[in-house]
């Protein structure tokens, strides 16, 4: 008979608990960004409030970063290096993080650019392509190869630990990840416009599916679509 692994949902809540939380660090620092904010002191920002949840791995530094559409050449004694960049309107914004609750770590990233919003629009749609390549059988590059629409897709995959260990002989059934908890981040770009999102896949020995359905957990991204 064959052994069939489904993950465990109080194995999950702990994940499904981080990603929530690590979506609110972003989504704080965000509503929070002014103009003259540089990138390092933005990234203390998401550490800060990291810490005061009890959320903050030291291993795992947030990230912040901001980007214009055409980038100017360098300026004089390296005001345009990474961490020095200072935020202006209408300014690409990119904010990382990992929340990291009783050991459960989940990653999120959250981009914006209010005077274009083209490709933070596409990613509802983008996710859910991703899942149906899955589905079918493509590997991760298989699917970043193969959309055919000029964009540039980059993703980043690694398998979260979870209780109890998998059975031998698992029916893979045409997908391309092994059963598992996946944590998988997308990255669009169009020449410098860029938008990106990090979420929890849940693969068992039949299908794949987000841990979270939709993107209800990030309405920041949402509400600046609709800005």
């Amino acid at each position: 008979m064959t052994r069939i692994w489904t993950p465990d949902s109080q194995a999950l809540a702990p994940y499904r608990q981080a990603q929530q939380q690590a979506y609110k660090a972003v989504q704080t620092i965000a509503n929070a960004l002014q103009p003259g904010m540089n990138e390092a002191d933005t990234a203390h920002l998401l550490r800060d409030w990291l810490r005061a949840h009890q959320l903050h791995d030291p291993a795992r530094a947030p990230q912040a970063r901001f980007l214009a559409e055409r980038q100017t050449p360098r300026g004089p004694f390296g005001l345009n290096r990474q961490g020095k960049r200072r935020y202006r309107p209408g300014m690409i914004y990119r904010l990382q993080c990992d929340a990291v609750l009783n050991g459960h770590c989940a990653r999120a990233v959250l981009t914006g650019n209010p005077d274009d919003s083209a490709l933070q629009q596409q990613l509802p749609a983008e996710r859910q392509t991703l899942l149906a390549a899955l589905k079918a059988g493509q590997t991760l590059e298989q699917y970043c190869a193969g959309q055919g629409d000029g964009l540039q897709r980059q993703v980043r995959s690694r398998l979260m630990p979870l209780t109890g260990t998998l059975p031998d002989g698992l029916p893979r059934h045409g997908l391309a990840l092994l059963p598992g908890l996946w944590q998988l981040q997308l990255t669009l770009r169009d020449g410098a416009r860029r938008a990106a999102f990090s979420e929890l896949l849940v693969v068992d020995s039949e299908t794949a599916g987000w841990l979270e359905p939709d993107l209800s957990h990030c309405p920041t991204t949402l509400r600046e679509q609709a800005a």
